[in-house]
């Protein structure tokens, strides 16, 4: 069965059945096969795994029917899941902690390269270097940044990804304490539109490069202009005398 004969089946048996909230759930199918499809799995593949839509249907009409398991089984999933909840708490906002970080070294990143490449002087208390150097280390900066705000947009997008796989995760759980119909399992992979995360990698490879190419330049542009493989020292960085 393929993605389109599985929808409109799911469709037609929702309607006849006069389910409530048909169209979220049809919704949450539609992005399943989104999100497989993506992972290399076949239409055929998916809609043969989630099963027949016809049964799918019926499970959702006797869900709105007030069938619901031991009001024992109710209460000891919820304080389960209070205890999750907490722990999954303590973890996102660790996670988005590193994210704040992550963002930080980026603007940090990007004021010094501007700093160094158009000559501020800001710099020159510390580290003291002739322009040639400070613009190429400038320059490689300014692509570290790019590079790392690369990496944020990716970690921000697995990040709500991984917050909705756990609310999904938890209102199945609540779902079947209550005997009701339960939805596909939300993807560990956020979907991205393939031109998004083609520009975002594409992104990443030439910033990268520039990275390491504007680095290694600045290494030996400093060398050169110093007279010495240990700069540092000429121009009496971390406390060094200068020769």
């Amino acid at each position: 069965m393929t993605k389109r004969e599985f929808m409109e089946k799911l469709t037609r048996e929702l309607e006849n059945r006069r389910v409530a909230d048909a169209e979220d759930i049809i919704e949450e199918y539609r992005q399943h096969f989104e999100f497989k499809l993506a992972d290399g799995y076949s239409q055929e593949e998916i809609a043969a795994k989630l099963g027949d839509p016809a049964a799918l249907a019926a499970q959702f009409a006797e869900s709105g029917e007030g069938k619901s398991a031991g009001a024992g089984s109710r209460i000891l999933v919820r304080v389960g899941l209070g205890f999750v909840d907490l722990l999954e708490g303590m973890i996102f906002l660790m996670l988005l902690a590193f994210g704040l970080v992550l963002t930080a070294a980026t603007a940090a990143f990007a004021v010094s390269g501007v700093c160094l490449a158009v000559g501020s002087g800001m710099f020159e208390p510390v580290a003291p270097m002739p322009y040639g150097a400070a613009l190429l280390l400038g320059l490689a900066l300014l692509a570290l940044s790019v590079l790392t705000a690369t990496g944020c947009t990716w970690y921000g997008v697995y990040l709500r990804q991984s917050v909705r796989m756990y609310f999904r995760f938890r209102s199945n759980a609540i779902a079947r304490a209550e005997g009701r119909a339960v939805l596909p399992a939300a993807s560990p992979r956020p979907r991205l539109s393939g031109e998004k995360a083609r520009r975002l990698r594409k992104t990443a490879r030439i910033s990268l490069t520039a990275f390491a190419v504007l680095f290694v330049a600045a290494l030996v542009a400093s060398m050169l202009l110093a007279g010495a493989f240990e700069f540092w020292h000429a121009w009496g960085w971390f406390g060094y005398a200068g020769l």
